[in-house]
């Protein structure tokens, strides 16, 4: 789906004012969904997400290195915020490494949860 979506912006892109049918597209997102191949009309939010789903699952792969990591310059206040970044840092980088596409860069974050306890006052991180 990928190769054949990258062909109709191609064409899109080189012949700006020709007509573009993309029946062989429309033929392979049918074969994934059978709402795509119907003949009428469908949510573009609900094809979008569909279809950078698809691209995901195409070219997402497990990987040792990761091009163009970022990595945060804050300033923590203190130790426990130092921690904190490294930590979450650490997380992102298994996260990618795991899971790394140029989709899911673009798109995916990390949520940072703590729990603390009422009675002793500690507290736990968990990133998701």
């Amino acid at each position: 789906m990928t190769f054949e979506l990258y062909r109709t912006f191609r064409q899109s892109f080189e012949f700006p004012n020709k007509q573009i049918i993309p029946t062989k597209l429309k033929a392979i997102i049918g074969k994934y969904n059978d709402m795509w191949d119907e003949h009428k009309q469908q949510d573009a939010q609900e094809f979008f997400n569909f279809a950078i789903g698809k691209i995901d699952d195409e070219i997402g792969c497990k990987s040792k290195y990761i091009h163009g990591n970022e990595y945060l310059t804050v300033q923590p206040a203190d130790t426990i915020s130092a921690l904190k970044i490294i930590s979450a840092q650490s997380q992102w980088e298994n996260h990618q490494m795991r899971q790394y596409s140029p989709i899911k860069k673009l798109f995916d974050g990390m949520l940072l949860t703590t729990k603390t306890c009422s009675v002793c006052g500690s507290s736990s991180n968990r990133y998701e």
